[in-house]
């Protein structure tokens, strides 16, 4: 009877230690970063992060001016260990000289000014990437922003809301126009052929 207890404990206490090493895990490095963008970078050109952005910088209340994989106008905070994007909180984790991963995924400092009121934030992966500024107003610091987007090889396309949504309008609005002239042309002929 004392064997079979302790091995009941011990059995008990495998099952423990399994379950509880399964609640500390993810279900996937993605788990809690927003959904990648397919396409979004040019994997051929170079990428780099600006060593002298560290967490301390980006403490605060940002704007998303444009994104991709995160929506613009979307309110963005980093705290210490912690990146709020549109209310959803992700751990945020320093990996190096302006690197971070952010809910498992990486997240590069690309530039960020030296008054630190905007920054272009990108995957070298390609799965997403925004600028955002302080105050959502970043003025010509978004052409610099988008500069060096555009050097490093992401689709400014795609970063500023040009993509299948706009082209699906874009599509819908030329045939409504095509409708319309085509009508236009079928009333003229009929005035015509009445004449």
């Amino acid at each position: 009877m004392r064997v079979t207890a302790c091995r009941n404990r011990g059995a008990f206490a495998a099952l423990c230690l399994a379950l509880g090493l399964m609640a500390c895990g993810r279900a996937g490095p993605d788990a809690d970063a927003p959904a990648p963008v397919a396409g979004l970078r040019d994997p051929s050109a170079p990428v780099g992060a600006q060593v002298d952005a560290d967490q301390g910088r980006l403490i605060g209340r940002w704007v998303v001016v444009e994104g991709a994989g995160v929506p613009p106008g979307a309110p963005v905070e980093f705290a210490p260990g912690r990146m709020r994007i549109a209310g959803q909180a992700y751990d945020l984790v320093e990996t190096g000289p302006g690197r971070f991963a952010v809910g498992g995924r990486p997240l590069w400092v690309h530039w960020l000014d030296a008054d630190t009121r905007t920054v272009a934030l990108g995957d070298p992966g390609g799965g997403w990437a925004f600028v955002l500024d302080r105050t959502g107003q970043p003025g010509e610091r978004l052409v610099a922003a988008e500069e060096i987007l555009d050097w490093y090889g992401y689709d400014l396309a795609a970063l500023r809301g040009v993509g299948a949504a706009t082209a699906a309008s874009s599509i819908e609005s030329a045939a409504r126009t095509s409708a319309a002239a085509g009508a236009a042309s079928t009333a003229s002929r009929a005035s015509a052929n009445r004449r």
